[in-house]
């Protein structure tokens, strides 16, 4: 079971591309995409409840003095979302994908 989680317009565009050409997590077994709004990713592919649907709403990012993105709040509440959707159950393993990582799941 492979999943993401895409939070800027940037990873919204790059996840549709990878959705259209049926890359990365698009080409494993099973997958789920989660955001904080629902998205249309094109081709029959639509991001999963958004997380204020499933678990209220999400933890805010937020930057800290070293300028890094604070966002861990954020990725609990999406594994609390991958839980409760219960997918990862029917597969051997599971896989958190960032949209602009390589991932070949066939490998």
């Amino acid at each position: 079971f492979c999943f993401m989680f895409i939070l800027s317009q940037a990873e919204i565009e790059l996840t549709k591309m990878l959705a259209q050409k049926r890359y990365s997590i698009f080409s494993c077994d099973e997958h789920s995409v989660y955001s904080r709004q629902f998205v249309d990713l094109g081709g029959g592919e639509t991001t999963a409840k958004p997380l204020v649907q499933i678990i209220g709403d999400p933890a805010p990012a937020c930057k800290t003095t070293e300028h890094t993105v604070c966002n861990a709040r954020i990725f609990v509440q999406v594994w609390v979302a991958v839980s409760r959707d219960g997918k990862y159950k029917n597969h051997d393993w599971t896989v958190k994908v960032d949209s602009d990582s390589v991932f070949f799941p066939d490998r």
